[in-house]
């Protein structure tokens, strides 16, 4: 495919680079809003059909914006038709036939599934720590003091310091009052952010 000419004002110089680089298409001159068109189309094309594939990453492993382009234009030689109907599922089924090594076996299959379960425990993990450090960053009183079991008072803004020493942690408790129970850091940032408590209403707790 060949796109020729002298650009004109009207056709974006920096879509085109970018559509080019993107899937290694060859060094088309763009110069018309047809041959933009051509080439716009072109590349829609190929990235459906790449997302297409690497959506369905539990079959396919990695298939490159390069190798999709190469496909496609090769699909596009041999019959210019082939895609007119369930194109997404004809592609995918040339990628099997010509390229047999991006299909998952079984064992990888269960490996890949094993690593994204690990994954997914492994941010599991981290929900907490991450969810109390932007609870602390959306305190709206950092100077309210806190007491921390074992350790001693200090103010909210003294805690994700603590936290980075891995002195502090969302399960450590703590409390606003001597007569109060103690409560795991988490659990508090959430329940008075979602109070939005004032400086009057810690006042007036204070008090009772």
């Amino acid at each position: 495919m060949r796109v020729g000419g002298i650009f004109t004002a009207t056709l974006d110089k920096q879509d085109v680079s970018r559509m080019i680089r993107e899937f290694s298409f060859p060094e088309y001159e763009v110069t018309s809003k047809a041959r933009y068109s051509d080439l716009k189309k072109l590349y829609a094309r190929c990235d459906q059909y790449y997302r297409y594939v690497v959506y369905r990453d539990k079959d396919f492993k990695r298939l490159t914006k390069a190798a999709t382009k190469d496909l496609v234009l090769s699909l596009d030689e041999a019959d210019s038709t082939w895609d007119s109907t369930d194109g997404e599922k004809r592609f995918a089924e040339e990628v099997r036939k010509r390229h047999p090594e991006l299909i998952r076996s079984e064992v990888e299959k269960k490996r890949k599934k094993e690593k994204e379960k690990e994954a997914y425990l492994q941010r599991e993990l981290r929900r907490p720590l991450i969810e109390t450090r932007n609870n602390l960053t959306n305190f709206p009183h950092k100077n309210m003091p806190i007491q921390l079991k074992d350790i001693g008072t200090v103010t909210i803004r003294e805690l994700k310091p603590k936290i980075r020493e891995g002195l502090v942690a969302p399960e450590t408790l703590v409390r606003y009052r001597d007569d109060v129970e103690w409560v795991e850091l988490s659990e508090f940032l959430n329940d008075w952010l979602r109070r939005k408590a004032t400086i009057k209403q810690i006042d007036y707790l204070k008090s009772l």
